[in-house]
């Protein structure tokens, strides 16, 4: 047994836990938006950290992947981007890609306003762009839950029977 293995699923499995609350609080804020409720201005303020905390959530997961399945974690400036990649590539031998091509393209949208909201005052935050998001969002969120679900069950076998 790879203990290791199976407690970083455990890990994983939590984590999975504390985004679908955010991920909740994201469409409920949304909601109110889109029914006009007032003031936009913090509904709007709340989607975008709370989008900010799904992806660092997200990007908690890799990391952990990273360095403790792959061995390896990216460095340098372009390190964000590049364990995006690293998370789609599958390591023959070691783990199957954790998440698709498909989810890479969503999420390489994701960090890159994570980056966005880190960078601005609040006041420049801008609606379309945090709805255009969320919307993505909930398009591909079905299949980023699936496929973090299936690595947690490949780290739970592989742990098990090695």
């Amino acid at each position: 047994m790879t203990v290791r293995y199976v407690v970083l699923a455990e890990e994983i499995a939590d984590e999975l836990e504390k985004l679908k609350k955010v991920e909740k609080k994201i469409f409920k804020y949304l909601s109110n938006l889109e029914k006009g409720s007032s003031p936009k201005e913090i509904y709007v303020d709340s989607i975008a950290l709370s989008l900010h905390s799904f992806y660092t959530g997200l990007e908690n997961i890799f990391r952990s992947i990273a360095t403790k399945v792959d061995g390896d974690l990216p460095t340098g400036e372009s390190w964000h981007s590049d364990l995006l990649i690293q998370m789609s590539t599958p390591l023959k031998q070691v783990r199957p890609n954790v998440i698709s091509e498909t989810i890479l393209e969503h999420l390489r949208d994701l960090l890159a306003f994570r980056h966005r909201i880190r960078n601005i005052y609040s006041f420049k935050i801008n609606e379309k762009q945090v709805t255009r998001i969320c919307k993505d969002l909930a398009a591909h969120k079905k299949v980023l839950f699936t496929e973090l679900n299936e690595f947690v069950q490949f780290l739970k076998k592989t742990g098990e029977n090695s």
